[in-house]
């Protein structure tokens, strides 16, 4: 395979996928979701959320530990963030959902994986 579809057949990327996933969707509440951009406390129990399933796929995938400690620390960095671009900006609450998603996908590491592919 070459191009994107090698990219998008990684199974790592379809790994690091699922765990945001899990983290922003499953083990994430809608009241978590509305309270950590204001309660840092929040937002931290969110960050440790993000990083469950994260140290899990280190933990198998010993190679993927600094992939998975980026994106941990990407994604804690894009939600400390968000609420103060937001106000900076002054978007749309949907407008910044649809960029934080964007920004946790798109971000560096997940394309990184492919050298990891078997």
């Amino acid at each position: 395979m070459s191009g994107l579809s090698s990219i998008v057949m990684n199974p790592y990327l379809i790994l690091l996928l699922i765990c945001h996933l899990l983290s922003d969707y499953y083990f994430q509440s809608q009241k978590m979701a509305d309270r950590k951009d204001q309660d840092k406390k929040v937002l931290g129990l969110h960050i440790l959320y993000v990083a469950l399933p994260l140290f899990i796929v280190s933990l198998f995938h010993l190679a993927l530990w600094w992939i998975c400690l980026v994106i941990l620390l990407t994604h804690a960095g894009i939600d400390f963030l968000k609420p103060i671009v937001q106000k900076g900006l002054k978007l749309p609450k949907a407008w910044i959902f649809a960029l934080d998603q964007v920004l946790h996908i798109g971000s560096p590491p997940s394309w990184e994986t492919k050298q990891y592919c078997l």
